[in-house]
């Protein structure tokens, strides 16, 4: 299965998708930077806590956001940060695929699992944000889970690919 995607992605992997792929990315990351002047928030977003957070640091962030800031941030996690994870996922698949040989196949499920665990970390702050105050820590520590799920396999994803060009510089010709 592994291999047979491989070898699909490879061969439709070309400088002008990577080029696309690259410019949505980079006008995603352009797209949190306004909403983090716009939130101008103190104690930071949910989203880049590679540790997680409790249920008392998603009450803390959304009452200092008031009704307004939970609105854009809901909707900015289902727009924004849902087209991110398509991007960057699509612009990991087609890099790993042209830097794994054959064999090293399976590490192509590594950004496909880190795009599905931000999503859904995505749908969980965003039913936090909308329905703000919360009722319970459970989403709470569902959303930190995904957001911890999420920091683990892409870090494992940009781990292989780092390797992958180091030996690449070192033992190609």
């Amino acid at each position: 299965m592994w291999q047979d995607m491989h070898a699909r992605v490879r061969a439709r992997t070309s400088k002008s998708a990577v080029a696309v792929l690259v410019t949505l990315t980079v006008a995603c990351m352009a797209g949190f930077k306004w909403r983090e002047r716009v939130l101008a928030v103190e104690v930071g977003l949910l989203d880049p806590r590679v540790t997680g957070y409790n249920a008392a640091d998603v009450d803390r962030l959304l009452h200092s956001l008031g009704e307004q800031g939970r609105t854009l941030y809901g909707w900015t996690e289902l727009t924004l940060d849902m087209l991110f994870p398509l991007t960057y996922v699509s612009l990991a698949l087609l890099t790993l695929a042209k830097c794994a040989t054959p064999r090293q196949a399976p590490i192509l499920a590594l950004p496909i699992l880190t795009g599905a665990t931000d999503v859904c970390e995505n749908i969980a702050v965003a039913v936090l944000a909308f329905s703000y105050p919360p009722a319970g820590a459970t989403l709470s520590s569902a959303a930190a889970m995904f957001t911890v799920l999420k920091w683990i396999s892409g870090l494992g994803s940009a781990g292989f690919l780092a390797v992958r060009c180091l030996q690449f510089v070192l033992f190609r010709k």
